[in-house]
C-alpha cells in the first residue's frame, strides 16, 4: 500500500502536474504564506508555523503534500522546489503540543541539512555534479533563515484516506521522513470508528536525532492495541522507553 503512495508522491513531486483538491485552503499556484513563528525542536530541526493568506483552514487531504519554493537555491541555478507534509493543522495542534493562534495555521517540520552549499577547504567552486543532482538542504536552509513569507502551493497525490479494505498499515520512516507518517497517524488514530492497526519502524542516526518522540510515545501509550513504534538507532533496535515498543515487529511486517 505504501509503495503505491510513494509512487504517487514521487510522480507528482517531480512532474508538478497539480490540481487543487476541493476544499483545500491552498491553491495549486504559488501563493505567499506568512511565517507566523518558529518553534525549536532539537539541534537541527524546528517547527515552522505558516498560515494561509486569508486564514482559511488548510484542510489538506491525508497523503497530500505542499510544495515550498526557495528562490535561486537550486543546484545549477533556478528556484529550488521541494515537497513537505504538514505535521499538523490548527484544528489538531493540541495533539502535537502546539498552540494555534488562527484557523489558517499549519506546521512544517523542517530539518537543516548543513552540507548544502559546502565547499571543501581550498576549493572555490562547488563540485560539478550531474544536472539532475538535487543536494539536500537547498530549501531547508532557506526555511531556517526564517523568511517573513514563503511561496507555497498545493501538491496533489492520488492515494487518499480512508484506505478502503485496509485494517493494518506498516510504516517505515527515517529522520524528517516522519512528517507524513505523523499526518497519517493523527487521522488513523483519532478518527472515530477507525480501528486500523499500525506498526511504525522509525530509524535515526542517534537518539538526539529522533523527531517528535514525545508525540509518538504518547500516542503509543494512548493506543497500545493499535500503534507499535519500533525505534532503530544507528544499526540496531533501541529501547527508548516512554511507552513505545522496541521489540521486533510482529510477524508479517
Amino acid at each position: 500500500m505504501w509503495r503505491q503512495a510513494a509512487r504517487c508522491c514521487l510522480a507528482t513531486s517531480s512532474g508538478y502536474a497539480l490540481c487543487r483538491d476541493e476544499g483545500c485552503g491552498l491553491p495549486a499556484t504559488w501563493t505567499p504564506c506568512p511565517l507566523k513563528r518558529v518553534v525549536p525542536h532539537n539541534h537541527d530541526t524546528a517547527v515552522f508555523v505558516f498560515a494561509t493568506p486569508d486564514d482559511t483552514p488548510l484542510r489538506l487531504p491525508v497523503c497530500g503534500c505542499i510544495h515550498l519554493k526557495a528562490p535561486g537555491r537550486e543546484h545549477g541555478g533556478g528556484d529550488a522546489v521541494r515537497p513537505y507534509t504538514p505535521i499538523a493543522e490548527a484544528a489538531s495542534f493540541d495533539r502535537l503540543s502546539l498552540r494555534a493562534e488562527s484557523s489558517g495555521e499549519f506546521a512544517l517540520l523542517v530539518k537543516m541539512y548543513r552540507e548544502w552549499g559546502f565547499r571543501p577547504e581550498g576549493q572555490n567552486e562547488t563540485p560539478a555534479f550531474a544536472a539532475s543532482y538535487r543536494p539536500p538542504g537547498a530549501v531547508s536552509t532557506f526555511v531556517h533563515e526564517a523568511p517573513a513569507c514563503a511561496e507555497l502551493r498545493y501538491g496533489n497525490v492520488n492515494f487518499r484516506y480512508p484506505f478502503e479494505g485496509v485494517d493494518r498499515v506498516n510504516m517505515i520512516a527515517v529522520g524528517a521522513g516522519i512528517a507524513p507518517m505523523i499526518q497519517c497517524l493523527e487521522r488513523l488514530l483519532f478518527t472515530p470508528g477507525d480501528t486500523t492497526k499500525v506498526v511504525l519502524m522509525y530509524g535515526n542516526r542517534s537518539v538526539k536525532d529522533v523527531l517528535l518522540r514525545e508525540t509518538l510515545d504518547r500516542w503509543a501509550r494512548e493506543f497500545p492495541d493499535r500503534l507499535t513504534v519500533v525505534y532503530c538507532v544507528g544499526s540496531r533496535l533501541c529501547d527508548l522507553g516512554s511507552g513505545a515498543h522496541a521489540a521486533a515487529p510482529a510477524s508479517g511486517f
